[in-house]
């Protein structure tokens, strides 16, 4: 009988973490988190969410992060705390960095995070609404390289409200696979050796937890339309309009 009990706590532990989250109140919702891990420094240990805001007028998509600085000379900062609700319109040199994107946004596709003129991560939805949730999907680079074009692999994430509540279900949705319940996703990131990244070579959704799964990259889907660009401040390395 304490086995069994055990087992089932152990079993509830990535919920009451999740359900315990101090970035979601009554008006947030992190939808997921991610991480990148790599031999450069200009990645390694960098962090970010994606989180749903209501204000009183129309909801926001925020993408925050822990990354300082200008393109090479920029690296993410490990003391930034992840967990640290940033209500929206603040700044906290302590607290994940947000851009706030508007849904019309969200709708033509933002890039996040470039070296040059070349994304790194990007996100798009055009099925986004404030009723029900939608599909994110979020671009990453499989390759990057230093002359010529990089290679693109999409996540689709689908997030669905549940309730009237700020509350979602987060899945990730495989081409020909599984549709896999979500909260975070670890990014395996390749290295030159100019110390550049070369583009993600491996990706994990929900590391470290129960539902831990390693995805084959190739499976996903390819590179999707961006056209805008999602600046956080003015120091912030930004891409152009172009895939």
């Amino acid at each position: 009988m304490r086995t069994a009990l055990f087992f089932l706590l152990a079993s509830l532990l990535p919920a009451f973490a999740h359900a315990a989250d101090p970035r979601n109140t009554g008006s947030y919702f992190v939808l997921f988190d991610l991480e990148a891990h790599g031999s450069s420094d200009l990645v390694n240990g960098y962090g970010a969410y994606i989180q749903v805001y209501q204000g009183t007028d129309k909801q926001w998509i925020r993408y925050c992060d822990n990354f300082e600085g200008s393109g090479t000379n920029g690296r993410p900062n490990l003391k930034r705390d992840r967990f640290k609700l940033l209500p929206f319109g603040t700044e906290d040199n302590t607290a994940y960095d947000c851009r706030d994107l508007s849904l019309d946004d969200v709708a033509i596709g933002q890039s996040l995070i470039a070296l040059g003129n070349k994304k790194f991560f990007a996100m798009k939805s055009s099925t986004w609404s404030e009723k029900d949730g939608g599909e994110i999907l979020f671009q990453f680079a499989k390759k990057l390289p230093l002359l010529g074009s990089p290679t693109y692999r999409t996540l689709r994430i689908r997030a669905t409200r549940a309730g009237a509540r700020m509350n979602y279900v987060v899945e990730t949705v495989i081409p020909k696979g599984a549709v896999i319940s979500t909260h975070s996703f670890l990014f395996g990131v390749s290295g030159s050796g100019l110390g550049l990244p070369n583009g993600i070579d491996s990706l994990i959704v929900d590391p470290t937890e129960r539902t831990e799964k390693k995805i084959d990259i190739d499976s996903l889907e390819g590179p999707i339309e961006i056209r805008g660009t999602a600046k956080k401040n003015e120091s912030k390395d930004v891409a152009d309009s172009e895939n």
